[in-house]
């Protein structure tokens, strides 16, 4: 019996505090509705025209005046009334899409987020669109961007040679948990000897360079070795080296130093050639700090080429390093 009693006294005060809890009542379902309705009538009438690819600037301007003056509720029916029109407003309200990002608080962001999905590879291929897709990417947490990688993971190589894409691929190199980079890296790697010739894809490299973990630089350096001693004169090429060497790998240093060998040993280039040119001096002047037999085996043959070096301006300001 006293165990009935306990339940029952327990049932009793569940019931009281379920009571006590607040409660949305039916009117109260209707104020919201018809707050709604008059959120969207007023944004319909003063801004339908956005949603038609408006480019009037005073209407752009008021729109982010109302948006960033709305309570929560009216920002959310804001962004709601917008999303549908993002992907194209990105070329004629850019201010617009930039105060969407700034305001939207974490349970406004899906509805950005939904607007951009299947958009991402036109946006990344134009001036405006790319720069939105960058502020995306800086203020939003990365783990809720994963459909860009998805949108874009097939279209590596041409994106990271591309004028706009390339900063986005930049971007994503620099922000995203490496946990999503893992494809991306890969496509990048395979691509390594055509992007290093590229001015845009010599960057990205470089992002990835700086930013990558070891074991992806040293893939990327693998896949280059062929490559590396005819970059060392290339002018978008030796700055993927120059930067490798920057960041004070050994295991790069060494690295770069055994290819450049190699293409000297089997006569793929010539070491005077290399050090008589304006980034081939450089690298040479980079890889001499190190200190190993194929580093010394180099001097050597420089050495043996000085007479050519000191023809050369580039020749003779290695010899005087």
């Amino acid at each position: 019996m006293a165990a009935m009693s306990l339940l029952s006294s327990s049932a009793c005060a569940k019931r009281a505090a379920k009571e006590r809890l607040p409660t949305i009542s039916e009117d109260e379902c209707q104020d919201f509705e018809h707050e709604a309705n008059q959120i969207r009538q007023r944004l319909c009438e003063s801004f339908g025209e956005l949603l038609r690819g408006g480019t009037d600037p005073e209407m752009g301007r008021d729109f982010i005046k109302f948006l960033k003056a709305a309570d929560p509720f009216g920002r959310k029916e804001a962004l709601s009334f917008l999303a549908p029109a993002l992907p194209s407003l990105a070329h004629a309200q850019q201010g617009v899409i930039r105060a969407a990002i700034e305001v939207a608080t974490s349970s406004d962001r899906p509805i950005l987020l939904s607007a951009f999905r299947g958009s991402v590879l036109d946006l990344c291929q134009s001036k405006s669109g790319h720069e939105m897709l960058v502020q995306l990417i800086d203020s939003v947490p990365v783990f809720s961007l994963g459909f860009m990688v998805c949108e874009m993971i097939q279209n590596c190589k041409l994106l990271s040679m591309h004028r706009y894409a390339s900063n986005v691929m930049e971007s994503m190199l620099l922000h995203f948990h490496p946990s999503q980079l893992v494809e991306i890296s890969s496509k990048v790697v395979e691509a390594a000897p055509s992007l290093a010739r590229d001015p845009h894809g010599s960057r990205v490299l470089q992002t990835l360079i700086e930013y990558g973990n070891p074991t992806c630089r040293e893939l990327l350096f693998r896949k280059l070795l062929p490559e590396i001693a005819m970059l060392t004169m290339h002018r978008t090429g030796s700055q993927v080296l120059r930067k490798a060497l920057e960041i004070s790998d050994a295991n790069l240093e060494q690295l770069i130093a055994e290819a450049v060998l190699e293409g000297v040993r089997n006569k793929s280039v010539q070491v005077a050639n290399i050090a008589c040119s304006r980034c081939g001096s450089s690298i040479l002047q980079q890889i001499s700090t190190c200190r190993s037999p194929v580093v010394d085996e180099i001097h050597s043959r420089l050495a043996e080429a000085l007479p050519q070096l000191e023809k050369s301006r580039y020749g003779r300001r290695l010899v005087r390093a």
